[in-house]
């Protein structure tokens, strides 16, 4: 299967991806989406996985998110070249699979392949173990959580066992995509529990350990890792007080948990976050909208024809 790995200043990070995902069973294919490295380290790491027979694809620096979407190039230039089709995977370089079990890939493509409705599957990405001391976690876990983590996920039957699983848009985090697929941004997908989850390399960095990546990434681009975004975001409020995971129990079973921040204090634990409030007002005013346009039907309907 070949994996589509997206790059820009990171190499040893990216070192670290390729390592992960080669403990995999199922094997794969490195192929390297790079959009215009500057810093020598990672310069000279593309240079050697180039040297090592991985290809690299070499595209200009981008100030957009959007942009993101130019990936598929390298997927459509790669299966052109190869003149076979088959299912793929495509992944910011910051996605570990190390904690993930060796099956994760082929467990990731039988779930695609059973639900038709979804466009891509992928590893939940672990946040109960982010440390107090990575400068956004309250930004992490309030932005998680309220989009995955606050939901009970469903159990379905694998050829791996019983597994859980979520509905949610997948970006550019780690995703199996179908054969023949074009790769773009936010597609309807689903997401895999523990022990079949990742982690967000960038989420267990420590303040110290700024690199170059954090001075030259763009905020419209890099959320976690960025100058401009920390400032902006490192005061966030935390409002969710709990969040469910996945553990295997003795038995190997998956059971669902509840994990708690202890920090957050209880009043504020009661009231809603942001996003919750702005999905809430949408709705409000959806409902608002359509209730004046039937009222005003029933208005024009009593209204005698010789007066219109």
């Amino acid at each position: 299967m070949p994996v589509f790995l997206i790059s820009f200043n990171r190499g040893a990070m990216l070192q670290r991806a390729i390592a992960a995902i080669g403990r995999q069973a199922r094997r794969t294919e490195i192929v390297i989406h790079d959009n215009g490295s500057t810093d020598p380290s990672t310069l000279a790491i593309l240079d050697d996985l180039e040297r090592g027979g991985i290809r690299v694809f070499r595209f200009p620096s981008i100030a957009s998110a959007d942009a993101l979407n130019e990936v598929d190039r390298t997927v459509q230039a790669y299966f052109a070249e190869r003149g076979r089709l088959s299912a793929y995977a495509v992944s910011d370089c910051d996605i570990d699979l190390s904690v993930a079990d060796p099956r994760a890939l082929d467990l990731y493509e039988e779930l695609l392949d059973r639900f038709r409705h979804v466009e891509c599957v992928g590893p939940m990405l672990r946040i109960r173990d982010i440390p107090r001391s990575y400068p956004l976690f309250n930004s992490v876990m309030e932005a998680h959580i309220e989009q995955f983590w606050r939901r009970r996920p469903a159990f379905v039957q694998t050829s791996a066992g019983e597994v859980a699983v979520l509905s949610g848009g997948v970006d550019t985090t780690f995703a199996v995509h179908r054969a023949g697929a074009s790769f773009r941004r936010h597609k309807p997908g689903l997401r895999v529990y523990e022990p079949f989850e990742a982690l967000h390399l960038d989420w267990y960095t420590r303040e110290e350990e700024d690199d170059v990546y954090f001075d030259t990434s763009h905020p419209q681009v890099s959320h976690w890792n960025n100058r401009d975004y920390r400032a902006r975001l490192r005061h966030q409020r935390l409002y969710h007080s709990k969040f469910y995971t996945v553990r295997r129990n003795a038995d190997g079973a998956s059971e669902v948990h509840i994990e708690y921040l202890p920090d957050v204090p209880v009043f504020q634990a009661c009231l809603p976050g942001p996003r919750r409030v702005a999905r809430k007002l949408k709705r409000r005013t959806r409902t608002i909208a359509t209730r004046l346009a039937r009222t005003a039907a029933a208005i024009v309907a009593l209204i005698p024809e010789s007066w219109l």
